[in-house]
Protein backbone atom coordinates (compact mmCIF):
# COMPACT_ATOMS: atom_id res chain seq x y z
CA UNK A 1 0.00 0.00 0.00
CA UNK A 2 1.36 3.23 -0.98
CA UNK A 3 -0.71 6.43 -1.42
CA UNK A 4 -0.01 10.50 -1.17
CA UNK A 5 -2.94 12.35 -0.01
CA UNK A 6 -4.08 15.55 1.32
CA UNK A 7 -3.88 16.26 5.08
CA UNK A 8 -6.97 17.76 5.93
CA UNK A 9 -9.41 15.54 3.99
CA UNK A 10 -7.63 12.61 5.66
CA UNK A 11 -8.13 14.14 8.76
CA UNK A 12 -11.44 14.78 8.44
CA UNK A 13 -11.98 11.24 6.86
CA UNK A 14 -10.02 9.71 10.29
CA UNK A 15 -11.99 12.06 12.49
CA UNK A 16 -15.61 10.42 10.74
CA UNK A 17 -14.05 6.71 11.21
CA UNK A 18 -12.50 6.87 14.82
CA UNK A 19 -15.73 7.45 16.22
CA UNK A 20 -17.34 4.33 16.29
CA UNK A 21 -13.41 2.47 17.18
CA UNK A 22 -13.27 1.66 21.12
CA UNK A 23 -10.37 1.53 23.14
CA UNK A 24 -11.07 -0.95 25.22
CA UNK A 25 -12.58 -4.11 22.69
CA UNK A 26 -12.55 -7.74 22.60
CA UNK A 27 -10.64 -7.58 19.38
CA UNK A 28 -7.52 -5.76 19.80
CA UNK A 29 -7.90 -5.34 15.98
CA UNK A 30 -11.00 -3.25 16.52
CA UNK A 31 -8.95 -0.17 17.98
CA UNK A 32 -7.62 0.32 14.58
CA UNK A 33 -8.80 1.92 11.70
CA UNK A 34 -8.52 -0.41 8.75
CA UNK A 35 -7.27 1.35 5.60
CA UNK A 36 -8.25 -0.60 2.12
CA UNK A 37 -6.59 1.19 -0.78
CA UNK A 38 -8.03 -0.16 -4.42
CA UNK A 39 -8.15 0.90 -7.62
CA UNK A 40 -9.76 4.03 -7.60
CA UNK A 41 -10.43 5.00 -3.76
CA UNK A 42 -9.60 4.59 0.01
CA UNK A 43 -11.84 3.30 2.31
CA UNK A 44 -11.52 3.79 5.51
CA UNK A 45 -13.34 1.41 8.40
CA UNK A 46 -13.94 2.05 12.01
CA UNK A 47 -15.53 -0.27 14.14
CA UNK A 48 -16.30 -1.81 17.46
CA UNK A 49 -18.49 -4.66 16.35
CA UNK A 50 -21.93 -3.28 16.68
CA UNK A 51 -21.50 0.01 15.35
CA UNK A 52 -19.62 0.67 12.17
CA UNK A 53 -18.79 3.72 10.28
CA UNK A 54 -17.37 3.30 6.47
CA UNK A 55 -15.66 6.52 4.92
CA UNK A 56 -14.80 6.49 1.54
CA UNK A 57 -12.40 8.72 -0.27
CA UNK A 58 -12.04 8.78 -4.18
CA UNK A 59 -9.01 9.02 -6.19
CA UNK A 60 -8.67 12.68 -7.23
CA UNK A 61 -6.33 15.61 -6.98
CA UNK A 62 -6.31 14.95 -3.17
CA UNK A 63 -5.71 11.35 -3.54
CA UNK A 64 -2.84 9.68 -5.49
CA UNK A 65 -2.98 6.07 -4.99
CA UNK A 66 0.43 4.95 -6.12
CA UNK A 67 0.09 1.03 -4.83
CA UNK A 68 -3.17 -0.92 -3.53
CA UNK A 69 -3.24 -2.86 -0.57
CA UNK A 70 -4.34 -2.79 2.98
CA UNK A 71 -3.19 -2.73 6.80
CA UNK A 72 -5.41 -1.94 10.05
CA UNK A 73 -3.71 0.74 12.26
CA UNK A 74 -3.92 2.05 15.83
CA UNK A 75 -7.25 4.55 15.47
CA UNK A 76 -5.48 6.74 18.51
CA UNK A 77 -2.24 6.37 17.05
CA UNK A 78 -2.36 7.34 13.24
CA UNK A 79 -5.31 10.19 14.39
CA UNK A 80 -2.79 11.83 16.02
CA UNK A 81 -0.37 11.62 14.18
CA UNK A 82 -1.80 12.72 11.19
CA UNK A 83 -3.34 15.93 13.44
CA UNK A 84 0.17 16.89 14.50
CA UNK A 85 2.01 16.61 11.11
CA UNK A 86 2.69 19.98 9.72
CA UNK A 87 2.58 19.76 5.97
CA UNK A 88 -0.22 19.85 3.08
CA UNK A 89 0.38 16.35 2.23
CA UNK A 90 1.03 13.05 3.88
CA UNK A 91 2.51 10.12 1.97
CA UNK A 92 1.36 6.36 3.78
CA UNK A 93 3.46 4.19 2.71
CA UNK A 94 3.81 -0.01 3.78
CA UNK A 95 7.83 -0.58 3.87
CA UNK A 96 8.00 -3.78 5.56
CA UNK A 97 5.64 -6.39 6.41
CA UNK A 98 3.09 -4.62 7.89
CA UNK A 99 5.82 -1.79 8.98
CA UNK A 100 3.92 1.91 7.97
CA UNK A 101 5.30 5.11 6.86
CA UNK A 102 3.78 7.81 7.53
CA UNK A 103 5.59 10.91 5.94
CA UNK A 104 4.98 14.60 5.84
CA UNK A 105 7.34 17.14 4.38
CA UNK A 106 9.81 17.45 6.95
CA UNK A 107 9.20 14.81 9.41
CA UNK A 108 8.19 10.77 9.22
CA UNK A 109 6.77 8.30 11.52
CA UNK A 110 7.00 4.43 11.98
CA UNK A 111 3.88 3.03 12.87
CA UNK A 112 3.26 -1.18 13.30
CA UNK A 113 0.63 -2.41 11.68
CA UNK A 114 -2.03 -4.99 11.66
CA UNK A 115 -2.87 -7.80 8.89
CA UNK A 116 -6.06 -6.18 7.42
CA UNK A 117 -7.13 -9.64 6.85
CA UNK A 118 -8.01 -10.29 10.88
CA UNK A 119 -10.09 -7.27 10.80
CA UNK A 120 -13.81 -8.66 10.72
CA UNK A 121 -15.49 -8.69 7.15
CA UNK A 122 -18.48 -6.15 7.58
CA UNK A 123 -20.86 -5.56 4.46
CA UNK A 124 -22.31 -2.63 4.29
CA UNK A 125 -23.37 -3.27 0.83
CA UNK A 126 -26.88 -4.77 2.30
CA UNK A 127 -29.96 -2.66 1.38
CA UNK A 128 -33.00 -2.31 3.36
CA UNK A 129 -35.61 0.22 3.56
CA UNK A 130 -34.38 3.92 3.24
CA UNK A 131 -36.15 6.54 4.38
CA UNK A 132 -35.21 10.17 4.95
CA UNK A 133 -36.52 12.38 7.95
CA UNK A 134 -35.84 15.36 10.22
CA UNK A 135 -33.31 14.88 12.64
CA UNK A 136 -34.88 16.65 15.30
CA UNK A 137 -38.44 14.35 14.75
CA UNK A 138 -35.97 11.44 15.24
CA UNK A 139 -34.66 12.30 18.39
CA UNK A 140 -37.86 13.47 19.82
CA UNK A 141 -39.03 9.22 18.92
CA UNK A 142 -36.00 7.90 20.21
CA UNK A 143 -36.79 10.29 23.78
CA UNK A 144 -40.07 9.00 23.43
CA UNK A 145 -39.43 5.36 23.45
CA UNK A 146 -35.62 4.74 25.35
CA UNK A 147 -36.95 5.27 28.82
CA UNK A 148 -38.78 1.47 28.42
CA UNK A 149 -35.48 0.11 27.23
CA UNK A 150 -33.31 -1.68 29.80
CA UNK A 151 -30.23 -0.30 31.32
CA UNK A 152 -29.06 -3.91 32.15
CA UNK A 153 -26.85 -6.37 30.38
CA UNK A 154 -28.08 -9.48 31.43
CA UNK A 155 -30.25 -9.37 28.36
CA UNK A 156 -28.43 -7.14 25.71
CA UNK A 157 -31.41 -7.78 23.32
CA UNK A 158 -33.75 -5.78 25.50
CA UNK A 159 -31.23 -2.76 25.78
CA UNK A 160 -31.62 -0.83 22.31
CA UNK A 161 -34.46 0.25 20.22
CA UNK A 162 -36.48 -1.69 17.57
CA UNK A 163 -36.97 0.48 14.41
CA UNK A 164 -38.83 -0.91 11.72
CA UNK A 165 -39.83 0.47 8.69
CA UNK A 166 -42.77 -0.72 6.18
CA UNK A 167 -45.24 1.21 3.75
CA UNK A 168 -44.34 4.45 4.72
CA UNK A 169 -44.22 3.76 8.62
CA UNK A 170 -41.93 3.75 11.23
CA UNK A 171 -42.00 1.91 14.26
CA UNK A 172 -39.87 2.69 16.89
CA UNK A 173 -40.34 0.29 19.85
CA UNK A 174 -38.10 -0.44 23.26
CA UNK A 175 -38.80 -2.67 26.16
CA UNK A 176 -37.29 -4.14 29.13
CA UNK A 177 -39.67 -6.48 29.83
CA UNK A 178 -41.61 -4.59 32.50
CA UNK A 179 -42.21 -1.48 30.29
CA UNK A 180 -43.25 -0.85 26.87
CA UNK A 181 -42.75 2.28 24.55
CA UNK A 182 -44.00 1.93 20.94
CA UNK A 183 -44.08 4.95 18.69
CA UNK A 184 -45.44 5.30 14.99
CA UNK A 185 -44.27 7.80 13.03
CA UNK A 186 -45.59 8.46 9.16
CA UNK A 187 -42.94 8.72 6.89
CA UNK A 188 -43.18 11.22 3.70
CA UNK A 189 -42.72 9.41 0.11
CA UNK A 190 -39.66 9.78 -1.76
Amino acid sequence: MHFRIKRIKLLNALAKATRAVSVRSPLPVLTGIKFDLQAHQLILTGSDSDITIQTIIDEDDDLVILKEGAVVLNSRYIFDIVRKINSDDIEIEIIDGLLTRIKGSQIEYSLNGTDAIEYPRIDLSKTGTHFIMNALVLKDIIGETKFAASDKETRPILTGINFKAHDHVLEVVATDSYRLAKKIFLLMKM
